[in-house]
């Protein structure tokens, strides 16, 4: 059952982030209506065209104040005449609190990720990021705790430089999922950096 202070924050309009397929990226939704175990978000249409069913496994993805939420569930129904809607029965709320000095914004990055400076990285997609850190995914098998080198692709030309330390690590189908909290990061890097992340707020801000 999801707690009366959840409820109140997934009012109707609220954007959270779904996945409902292991590989693929968190896609935006918007609330449409919450209940004490059950959450209704739009259909969006990749997985209309995906083709989800009732019963699949789905996870709804959201950062409040100083804490991110994913909560897990199951479809228990599939609204494609009259509301189009999507509605998911809560079985599991993870609370991650004090995981993050900034709000992170989801993305899609290029990246090249490595263990030493003078070495040749391998290709890496930063899926979000912070001013304090930041997620990437990477066939790269890196131990927790690592010093990385991070070189964030804004074109073939503009890279902005960061160094870390890998703080989480998730075994994906294709390779691993990485926390990195950032240690080091040039003054021109923390502007491009800081630029980026603008864009990406005012991209989620025109998605609300």
């Amino acid at each position: 059952m999801l707690e009366n202070n959840l409820k109140y924050i997934l009012q109707s309009g609220y954007t959270v982030y779904t996945r409902c397929f292991i590989d693929d990226e968190w896609l935006p939704n918007t609330i449409k209506e919450t209940t004490d175990n059950l959450i209704k978000i739009n259909l969006n249409d990749y997985y209309f065209k995906k083709g989800v069913m009732v019963g699949d496994f789905i996870s709804v993805r959201f950062s409040y104040e100083e804490s991110e939420y994913i909560l897990e569930g199951e479809i228990s129904d599939i609204d494609i005449y009259d509301t189009y809607t999507i509605s998911i029965f809560i079985n599991n709320v993870n609370i991650y609190i004090n995981r993050r000095t900034y709000f992170r914004f989801y993305a899609k990055l290029g990246a090249s990720l490595k263990t030493n400076i003078s070495e040749k990285g391998t290709y890496s997609i930063i899926v979000n990021l912070s001013l304090s850190g930041l997620a990437l995914i990477s066939k790269a098998n890196i131990n927790v705790g690592s010093n990385v080198f991070i070189d964030l692709f804004l074109s073939s030309k503009n890279l902005v430089p960061i160094s870390g330390s890998v703080i989480r690590k998730k075994a994906l189908n294709y390779g691993y999922e990485y926390g990195i909290l950032i240690a080091d990061i040039s003054d021109t890097s923390e502007v491009k950096l800081k630029n980026l992340i603008e864009k990406l707020e005012n991209d989620l801000e025109h998605i609300n």
